[in-house]
């Protein structure tokens, strides 16, 4: 929802406004969902980097019209990406101005709009944009509902592409903030 994206940025500025972090290296993950919400902040905000886990492209895209018809617009999404769609799809995408490490289990039906319409409009924009699978893994597989070598590649994967892009090495915060 619009509340969720404002409550979101609010909260990312605030972090950014602490004396004790680096406004350049804020980053960004997320799953499903979340992820949506997270390109969208990417493209509101300056951040380091993001990595979206399996996105929910339905919603980024502005595809999910009715739940009712979700499956039939993940199995063919083509069809139902139309010009209007399209553009409010690139116009968010060109706003996006970090990296992005998009990583996918294999699974669930999502990824056909991934694949077909979410990546590959990444890389006409000329985005920084790189692809991990995981095959094999459910939906949501990082946050622990994979194989424990899936989510720990997961978390390898992730740590090592932030760390590419973060400008200030993470240090542990003071005692007294925790």
């Amino acid at each position: 929802t619009r509340e969720a994206l404002w409550d979101c940025l609010a909260a990312i500025e605030y972090v950014k406004a602490l004396p004790e972090v680096d406004a350049r290296s804020v980053v960004v993950w997320g799953t499903s969902g979340g992820v949506s919400l997270a390109l969208v902040l990417a493209g509101e905000t300056s951040l380091a980097a993001i990595a979206p886990e399996e996105p929910a492209s339905i919603l980024f895209t502005g595809m999910l019209v009715n739940a009712n018809d979700r499956e039939a617009r993940m199995r063919d999404p083509q069809k139902y990406y139309t010009p209007e769609l399209r553009a409010f799809t690139r116009e968010k995408i060109a706003r996006i101005s970090c990296p992005i490490l998009v990583t996918q289990g294999g699974v669930h039906p999502i990824n056909r709009i991934n694949n077909e319409i979410v990546i590959p409009e990444l890389i006409r924009a000329s985005k920084s944009v790189e692809v991990c699978f995981y095959p094999g893994e459910p939906h949501g597989f990082g946050q622990g509902s994979g194989s424990p070598e899936a989510v720990r590649k997961f978390f390898d994967d992730v740590a090592h592409f932030f760390a590419r892009h973060v400008k200030t090495r993470p240090a542990p915060l003071p005692a007294g903030l925790v």
